[in-house]
């Protein structure tokens, strides 16, 4: 298939037109619709304009009409130019245009718009309506115009402009409009504040009104709708039923309500009865509002009802219609009232039903819930001693049978009450044994044994108490249940029997001295027992015949009195059997629970089937059973608590069911966790925490307290002791202090003042003291922690010494030991109740008061929260006063140890040994540090297997974390799990089975991450290459030219050349420092596809075009277009673009990019092409890059009439100009705004002066005076001119100087008839040199046409040296004749200028001098090619580049070294005019007196830009960040302000036919916005993606004082005050902004890359201090191209993320599933399914930052670590998987089975060094290090070169021939061979000689291109 492209067709398709664009014959573009072709190169100014081609006479059309069009241009807008065929849409008609013209104004009445011009149009469409939504204010509408409007569609008949306000509405243009439909409008609820118009339908409450009237509603909801009510009439009436949502239950109530603004016909509910409102009102306040609301009729009563409102309440409002039970009787409500009892308010209350109400025992006798104080009411029953009683009154604490008032019995009854016992209260009736006689209670009392006890009671006169009820057998020993009788011997009779009573619970019978006796067998010291036929009793658990019945009431029997029943530690065992128990249990801290054995002793929770009893209180009482709740076994089953444990159990029985997937495709059961923390009362409750406690006490000397905000500010003042007495153990570190009566307590802090206890040592016998502690030691200056206290000694650890000898304490200086307190921020303090005593002003100080109150929110021993400590306060917040009590507080006192801090320290984790749970969709284990604030939170287990289908084995969550050893997981949905900063350590464990095997999720979430930002800018500017001719660096090329530089120094390595000198002095603003190739959605086409790049050695070529290598193969098609480069050879440093290339004949036709005519560019601006290419010209062909030019644009400015010249200062950045004649200077910093100097008041009252010249670089303001002038105005003799040079070093005070007062002659100016400052720059090195071109007619004596001075400083700023003879000299620049006779253009320097390292000067008639010694010594150079007429103008540098403007020319001369001059023509037009140039930021302006600027990057091609006002001198410099170039006329007064820039230079690096990366040679200048970079090769398949990035302080090209010579190639690192910013791309970052610096492993979060989370591996530098550290770090997973963050970018740092750290791990077919879908043993047997197969990937899941670290095996044997190393064991395979390695710290590397030249190498060392003089084996030299080698033995001789065939340039070097890759046609190729060889052998050396030259000759043309 024939191809097409528009690149063979002549004309040149460059888009939409556009103004200031260079345009060239053949160009075609689109112009409103209409397609043109230049006629004329030109650049576009008013595209009408160029059409005409007026700009030449006679006229010349810069355009040709190429094809008709029309141009859709949307809408019709104001103030529009519109051309012949544009098309637009005006309301609902399109128009196209059919004459030029600008259209209306304005488009705000009925005429204007587009109907203002409508001859101009005609139209194309019309619809018949355009719809505009609903009617508006001020809108202009236009015919056919739609809008809604009340309900109504109307269509505009006439254009006009609509109301202002909606008051008038459509109303007032009705004329204007058609009704096209009409309907109600519904305008839902009725609201306040609206425009309503007739027929609005709107709800009001349940009415629906339609509106009559138009008319606005009221402005308040109190008013409504009745307000205008007049306004509406009813459409249906109807009801609302009115409610309200409680918004903290969430509960709906359609009850009535205070204060709100009821509707008629709402309905409310009103106790029992639905009200319906009878007129629109706000209801009355408070809960009696209704009754007044009622009573003014304003409610009726719309359903009457009753409610039933459960028991009485005396604060219970009541209404008509309310019941309520009272005693056991309903009572309705006929009243409102509150407080009336239904019983006794007859009135008030109707008894609908009478019932009764059985209360029980009276006052719930016996129970456990019994109280003195029970209220009664009428109907109550209750119970008492067998009888049945019936309230008849109401009554509290009165007791049947004692109150026949107020009871009345019902049934008379006896109760049984078992054997009499002692302090009972006894009742009427009741019935009691004793010694086997039964009696009946005939009084109420409470037994003594003295005084009531039955059978003495009825042995006394008066019988009190008792009466016997049945008599038993007197003799008779046994008294009461359990006694027995026994016989002193077998003859005794039964009248010798002695009573033996019951023992205690758990007591055995055993003989003692032969008689029997109640003894405790097996009772030990907090060591408890549980078995299953035990009972739930305090006095029961102690001995295995006594043992409790649960595990839960164990545990609570012991947390009942911590203290006495677990002491340091108790030990509950558990004897075998099965345990169904109420859930949960909390284990006692330091209490373990313990089984018989692991089989055989189970603990499950109780089901509803269960009984589980009571506690027995009573043993005469029976135990009743626990009601059990439906979900007991979804509860916790074990709490822990510090130092706890659970020992050989196995538990079991919890299930519950597993939620849906979380955000992690994980879930959580429902069920609960057979161990888990204990939650306490809350987070803050420390007594379940895993910690230690100490309560320190703590007596404030002084507080203060601020009522208006609650800060208290408690002063706990320090304690120092002096030690009697001291021990030290070396060997230990053990110091044991004697401070008698010291009070301080385990774990407080207390330091030793440097060299304040004396010992002697047994080293030297004791003879020498030695003080303690020396600064250098352990804790000098530390608080150390006390380990033990006893009453007058307290121990710490100081550190061990390695003098073991022994040591006796001598002394101690006074107070050498200081105790503070301990407390820290966030913990708390408890403040005793009044234990602080204060005054306040509110009494004048008079009464004390203490605080806290019980009321205060510190009171009631309240946890306070510390804020704030010093060494000797805390700060807490107590609750700040009410407004009117915020006194001063004045501190009077405060009681001992008014203050307690509970002084948490590190407990001991809770262990877990031998346990295995069993259940489903519950949890084994659960670490939720989240329940405690503070302690370990953590448990440790070994030996500890779960065994959960669908659970979760191990879990920690909120920091929770354990120790675990050989924890077994089988079934379970996930087997180990850390979410929330939870962190397991596990070794020898193993997850089987089940869904995933560890998984690791998040982070702590409390944690406060360190927020850093990514900084890409910690790099300097990096040159990637510089491109060099082999010998001379002709320029660098930059990947990143940096920002923000003011200064750089280079630094070069790896280079064989020297005398290389470049310095920085320009820095571009608006300039591109970097193009960064981004990643398109498809990633795999970074950098594009399908690129060329080729290199060969050219066959020749001259000044505008190369013949390419004879092996080149390329088409035209292929190369046209494309850029190519010369590299080296002749012309090195040339480029241009292909513009036409003939594969027949190899020969490329090449355009320069800069003007797109024939010929050659170059990187060093002002070097001309060379004439002739020949073989030894090297090339590359690349894309080409093209950019778009920055704006360039001219403004007006004012000038003082009589400026001669323009001056500027850069390191002010300020231009500048004095008026002739005058004292007047004026300066700007912008070219626009001027500020006046007056210098006759200024500095050093400087008079008027003629000025001529000014300097345009340099560190201060200059300008020389003209000879004449001032001789004229001053009438001088010329022996008494002085010719003054005024300055200023600030634009604000001037000085002068007279320059020939201080020349070095004692008579100058006697000798010199004529004298005249021509010239005057500021230059060299270091910018302090001034030189001025003069003449002087110096009759015999020649004083040189140079004047030389030097910038110094008085101390406080630059001055011109004024003072100093020295510093002023006279030098010859090399003219002719110089500065003798007449004044002729050949005798004296009219201009001069500096640039690197070189100042240049001009005679008027052309001829240059230069000087490289900072102006000491001149050298003259060429003349100009002058014509004759033409005259130098003036000199400048820039861009490394001279370049002299002429007068009466239409060229300009330019010089890349000073040395060769060239000429380029400006307009070409032949024209003759007096030409000023200037230059800043790249960028060279010329301007003329006719108004021409043309403008330059290279001196060589020059540009029309634009017409300026005849310009006489012109100045650039900068503004707002642009080059920018100041004018003046003059003669006029009138001047420029011109900005433009430099158009960048940027080459691309292309690797696999794709673009690697972009260089930047010349980064241009003056951008505001990034210009648009186009790369072309018409070989390119694939479209890169780039973003162009300009700053300010970029790098150009340095100056190059010296390029050096012998440079193949050098590394070039530059050093500066800038930076580059630069993505970071690969496996290191560096942020900053961190307070701390993180550790290995911290997760590390980039904004914007949510799902993504890096690891911090290792931190490699860092610097700064807190909060602004800055690290450097290694990262994984690599940063790509695609992910790297750009410069500022927030990220977040955490190192409390959760983790797993399994060693010797193993994972057993995860993703089997749970039990049933395992199928275990089926999974086996029968094979794995889909159901159940195992899936690897399960093994280890991470999670949003969570980690898990691994050592594992499966059930494969494949040994991995983590996923970096794997072995599998199976086959053999080893993988290694990392970012990268670190090998530091290693020896060697062996290499195994590979085989590295033959040997089994040892590599020792990877190396850079070049030499190879090592000669080793075991060195592996790096890739640099090969290349600097190779090149090395070719530049620096050395060795032989050994090598089957070498191409050089065009010569071939092969095993047996000499030939060229040129071809045989090419009249460069080679034709002689010029070494000499020697020959030695048989042959003899000629014929040798000839046959190799001649026998083997072979025409190669396989180059490799």
């Amino acid at each position: 298939m024939s191809e097409f492209k528009l690149s063979r067709i002549r004309f040149n398709w460059k888009g939409d037109w556009s103004g200031g664009t260079d345009y060239i014959v053949d160009d075609m573009i689109n112009h409103e619709g209409a397609t043109y072709v230049a006629l004329r190169t030109h650049t576009s100014a008013d595209f009408y304009n160029d059409l005409a081609g007026t700009d030449v006479s006679p006229a010349s059309p810069k355009w040709k009409l190429q094809s008709e069009g029309v141009s859709w241009k949307k809408d019709w807008t104001t103030s529009t130019k519109y051309a012949r065929g544009n098309i637009v849409k005006y309301g609902a008609s399109v128009y196209q245009c059919t004459e030029a013209h600008t259209s209306s104004a304005t488009l705000s009445s009925g005429t204007d718009g587009l109907v203002a011009d409508i001859t101009k149009w005609t139209l194309v469409a019309v619809s018949s309506a355009d719809w505009k939504y609903n009617w508006t204010v001020n809108t202009l509408y236009k015919i056919n115009d739609l809008v809604r409007y009340n309900g109504k569609v109307y269509k505009c008949t006439n254009q006009h402009v609509s109301a202002a306000t909606t008051v008038l509405g459509l109303e007032a243009n009705q004329s204007d409009w058609a009704v096209i439909s009409d309907s109600d409008t519904w305008k839902a609820n009725w609201s306040i504040g609206t425009r309503y118009v007739a027929n609005d339908i709107v709800k009001y409450g349940g009415i629906v009104y339609k509106c009559v009237t138009g008319h606005t509603s009221a402005d308040n909801i109190t008013l409504g709708l009745e307000e205008d009510q007049a306004k509406w009439e009813v459409q249906i009436e109807g009801i609302e039923y009115v409610t309200k949502t409680d918004t903290n239950t969430g509960l709906t109530s359609g009850a009535w309500q205070e204060e709100y603004r009821y509707k008629k016909n709402d309905i409310v509910k009103r106790g029992g009865n639905l009200m319906k409102c009878l007129v629109g009102h706000t209801s009355t306040a408070g809960d009696a509002g209704f009754n007044t609301d009622y009573a003014a009729s304003k409610w009726t009563t719309f359903l009457p009802g009753s409610e039933y409102e459960n028991l009485w309440s005396d604060s219970t409002y009541y209404q008509p219609g309310d019941l309520v039970l009272y005693g056991g009787y309903i009572y309705k409500a006929v009243t409102f009232n509150t407080g009336l009892k239904p019983s006794q308010y007859t009135s008030d209350w109707n008894v609908t039903f009478e019932g009764y109400k059985f209360r029980g025992d009276w006052n719930n006798l016996g129970s456990e819930d019994s109280a003195s104080n029970i209220d009664y009411k009428t109907g109550d029953f209750v119970r008492l001693s067998g009888s049945l009683y019936i309230a008849i009154q109401d009554s509290t604490n009165l007791q049947p049978g004692e109150w026949p008032t107020y009871w009345e019995k019902v049934i008379d009854g006896r109760q049984f009450r078992d054997s009499w016992s002692d302090g009972t209260e006894y009742y009427l009736g009741d019935i009691v044994t004793w010694a086997g006689t039964a009696y009946r209670c005939i009084k109420y009392h409470t037994s003594t044994a003295s005084a009531s006890r039955p059978d003495l009671d009825v042995e006394q006169p008066d019988n009190d108490y008792w009466t016997v009820m049945i008599l038993g057998n007197r003799t008779n020993k046994l008294a009461v249940k359990g006694d027995l009788k026994t016989f002193e011997d077998q003859d005794s009779t039964a009248v010798d029997t002695i009573r033996l009573p019951i023992g205690g619970t758990g007591q055995a019978l055993r003989v003692t001295n032969g008689l029997p006796r109640w003894d405790t067998a097996d009772f030990q010291d907090n060591v408890y027992y549980v078995a299953e036929n035990g009972i739930d009793d305090e006095a029961q658990g102690g001995t295995l015949n006594a043992p409790f019945r649960t595990v839960r009431f164990a545990m609570t029997y012991l947390l009942r009195d911590e203290s006495n029943r677990i002491g340091v530690g108790a030990t509950v065992n558990v004897l075998a059997g099965e345990y169904a128990e109420l859930l949960p249990i909390s284990i006692p801290a330091r209490v373990a629970l313990v089984g018989s054995e692991l089989r055989s002793t189970t603990i499950r929770p109780a089901l509803p089937t269960d009984t589980v009893l009571t506690e027995r209180t009573d043993p005469n009482k029976a135990q009743t059973a626990l009601v059990i709740p439906d979900d007991n076994n979804r509860q916790n089953m074990f709490y822990v608590r510090n130092g706890s444990g659970i020992r050989q159990l196995t538990l079991k029985g919890l299930t519950g069911a597993l939620s849906g997937d979380n955000i992690y495709g994980t879930k959580r059961p429902t069920g609960g966790a057979f161990v888990s923390l204990d939650p306490g009362t809350g987070a803050d409750d420390t007594t379940v925490w895993i910690a230690n406690q100490s309560p320190r006490y703590y007596t404030p000397s002084t507080a203060t307290y601020n009522p208006a905000d609650g800060v208290f500010v408690v002063t706990v003042p320090q304690r120092q002791f002096t030690p009697t007495d001291a021990t030290y153990d070396p060997l230990t570190g053990i110091l044991v202090l004697t401070m008698n009566g010291h009070g301080l307590g385990r774990g407080e802090l207390i330091s030793i003042a440097d060299e304040s206890l004396t010992f002697t040592c047994a080293k030297d016998d004791h003879l020498t003291d030695h003080p303690y502690p020396r600064i250098t030691d352990p804790i000098a200056g530390l608080r150390v922690p006390i380990l033990a206290t006893t009453t007058n000694t307290v121990t710490i650890n100081v550190g061990i010494s390695s003098d073991t000898s022994l040591h006796k304490f001598k002394s101690s200086t006074p107070n050498s030991v200081t105790w503070k307190h301990n407390i820290k921020v966030g913990q708390s303090v408890k403040l005793a109740q009044n234990s602080f005593t204060f005054t306040c002003t509110m009494d004048g100080n008079t009464a004390q008061k203490t605080y806290p109150r019980a009321s205060d929110p510190a009171g009631q021993n309240k946890n306070v929260r510390v804020d704030q400590v010093s060494d000797t306060t805390f700060t807490c917040n107590v609750g700040k006063s009410s407004a009117s009590d915020q006194y001063a507080h004045t501190f009077v006192s405060a009681s001992a140890n008014a203050v307690t801090f509970i002084d948490v320290q590190s407990g001991k984790s809770p262990y877990i040994q031998g346990v295995t749970t069993i259940g489903d969709n519950c949890v084994g284990m659960k670490i939720d540090g989240g329940l405690h604030n503070g302690g370990n939170r953590s448990i440790v287990a070994n030996d500890f297997t779960q065994v959960l289908s669908d659970g979760i084995g191990y879990w920690a969550t909120n920091v929770g974390r354990s120790e675990l050893v050989s924890v077994f997981t089988y079934y379970c949905h996930i087997g180990y799990l850390a979410e929330n900063g939870g962190i397991l350590r596990a070794t020898n464990g193993n997850n089987s089975y089940g869904k995933f095997g560890s998984v690791s999720e998040g982070y702590d979430t409390t944690e406060t991450p360190q927020t850093v930002t990514i900084n890409n800018r910690d790099n300097e500017a990096l040159v990637d290459r510089p491109f060099t001719t082999g010998s001379e660096i002709l320029a660098l090329e930059y990947s990143n030219a940096g920002q923000s530089y003011t200064s750089v120094t280079p630094s070069v390595t790896q280079a064989n050349g020297t005398g290389l000198d470049m310095r920085w002095k320009e820095f571009r603003d608006g300039a591109i420092d970097k193009i960064i190739i981004d990643s398109p959605q498809d990633s795999t086409n970074l950098g594009g596809r399908g690129f060329q790049f080729l290199a060969n050695s050219a066959q020749g070529g001259d000044t505008d075009q190369i013949t390419l290598a004879a092996s080149t193969t390329k088409t035209a098609a292929q190369l046209n277009g494309m850029r190519i480069f010369i590299k080296g050879g002749n012309g090195a440093g040339q480029y241009g673009y292909i513009w036409n290339y003939n594969p027949a004949t190899k020969v490329a036709l090449v355009y320069r990019e800069s003007d797109n005519q024939p010929g050659w560019d170059n990187v060093i601006p002002g070097k001309v092409p060379a004439t002739v290419l020949n073989a030894t010209t090297e090339y590359e062909i690349e894309p080409r890059i093209t950019c778009s030019e920055p704006p360039f644009s001219v403004s007006n400015n004012s000038i003082q009439t009589g400026a001669p010249d323009l001056g500027y200062s850069d390191s002010l950045n300020m231009w500048y100009y004095g008026v002739t004649g005058t004292g007047n200077w004026y300066t700007s910093t912008d070219g626009s705004v001027w500020t006046l100097r007056n210098t006759n008041s200024t500095g050093g009252n400087v008079p008027n002066y003629n000025y001529s010249k000014f300097a345009k670089t340099g560190k201060v303001l200059i300008g020389i005076t003209s000879n004449q002038g001032e001789l004229q105005s001053l009438g001088q003799t010329a022996g008494s001119l002085t010719h003054p040079v005024v300055f200023s070093n600030d634009g604000i005070a001037f000085d002068d100087v007279p320059v020939l007062g201080f020349l070095p002659t004692g008579s100058l100016g006697a000798n010199i008839p004529a004298f005249e400052l021509t010239s005057v720059a500021i230059g060299g090195s270091d910018g302090n040199t001034v030189m001025f071109g003069n003449y002087n007619q110096g009759g015999a004596t020649n004083y040189g046409s140079i004047i030389r001075t030097r910038l110094g400083t008085d101390g406080a700023s630059t001055i011109m040296l004024g003072n100093d003879n020295s510093a002023w000299s006279f030098h010859n620049a090399g003219l002719t004749a110089e500065n003798t006779g007449a004044k002729t253009d050949d005798k004296f320097i009219k201009t001069v200028f500096y640039g690197a390292g070189t100042w240049v000067g001009l005679s008027p008639n052309g001829h240059t001098t230069r000087s490289t010694d900072d102006g000491l010594n001149w050298t003259a150079g060429v003349q100009l090619n002058l014509d004759g007429t033409e005259k130098v103008s003036e000199v400048v540098w820039g861009n490394n580049t001279f370049v002299c403007a002429l007068e009466n020319s239409d060229r300009i001369f330019y010089s890349y070294n000073g040395v060769d001059w060239y000429d380029s023509a400006l307009l070409g037009d032949s024209t003759r005019n007096d030409w000023k140039v200037a230059y800043s930021q790249g960028q060279f302006v010329a301007v003329n007196t006719n108004g021409n600027t043309v403008v330059s990057d290279n001196a060589l091609s020059w540009r029309t830009k634009a017409t300026t006002g005849n310009l006489t001198a012109i100045a650039g410099g900068q503004r707002n960040n642009l080059p920018t170039f100041v004018g003046v006329r003059q003669s006029t007064g009138v001047g420029n302000i011109i900005t433009g820039g430099a158009n960048p230079i940027i080459r691309v690096r292309i690797d696999g036919n794709k673009i690697s990366k972009f260089n930047i040679i010349d980064p241009g200048s003056g951008y505001v916005t990034p210009p648009t970079i186009t790369v072309y090769d018409p070989e390119e398949t694939g479209e890169p993606y780039y973003t162009v990035n300009i700053e300010n302080g970029v790098l150009p090209q340095p100056h190059f004082y010296n390029r050096g010579t012998g440079y193949q190639s050098a590394i070039i690192t530059l050093t500066g005050d800038g930076f580059a910013e630069e993505l970071q791309i690969g496996n290191t970052m560096k942020v900053t902004g961190l307070s701390i610096v993180p550790g290995p492993g911290a997760n590390f979060r980039i904004s914007g890359q949510d799902d993504t989370i890096y690891r911090l591996v290792k931190v490699t530098e860092q610097s700064g201090v807190a909060p602004n550290i800055q690290i450097k770090f290694q990262i994984s997973p690599v940063i790509t191209r695609s992910t790297a963050p750009a410069h500022g970018t927030s990220a977040t740092i955490r190192e409390r993320y959760s983790s797993c750290r399994l060693t010797g791990h193993d994972f057993l077919d995860i993703g089997t599933g749970n039990f049933e879908d395992t199928n275990y043993p089926a999974l086996y047997v029968e094979g794995q399914t889909s159901a159940n197969a195992t899936v690897q990937a399960n093994e280890v899941v991470e999670s949003n930052g969570g980690r898990v670290f691994y050592t594992s095996t499966d059930q494969d044997g494949n040994y991995r670590v983590g996923e970096l190393f794997r072995v599998s064991q199976s086959q053999g395979g080893v993988t290694l998987s990392a970012d990268f390695f670190d090998l530091e710290g290693l020896d060697e590397i062996r290499l195994g089975g590979i085989s590295v030249g033959g040997t089994q190498a040892v590599i020792r060392e990877f190396s850079t060094e070049t030499t190879f003089v090592a000669n080793s084996n075991n060195i592996v030299p790096t890739q640099k290090a090969l290349k600097s080698y190779i090149e090395n033995r070719f530049t620096g001789g050395g060795s032989n070169l050994f090598t089957n065939e070498l191409t050089a340039g065009q010569i071939k070097l092969g095993a047996r021939t000499i030939s060229n890759t040129a071809g045989a046609n090419n009249p460069s190729a080679m034709a002689t061979v010029s070494p000499s060889f020697t020959v030695n052998g048989p042959l003899g050396g000629g014929l040798a000689a000839l046959n190799m030259f001649f026998s083997a000759r072979t025409e190669r043309d396989d180059f490799n291109g």
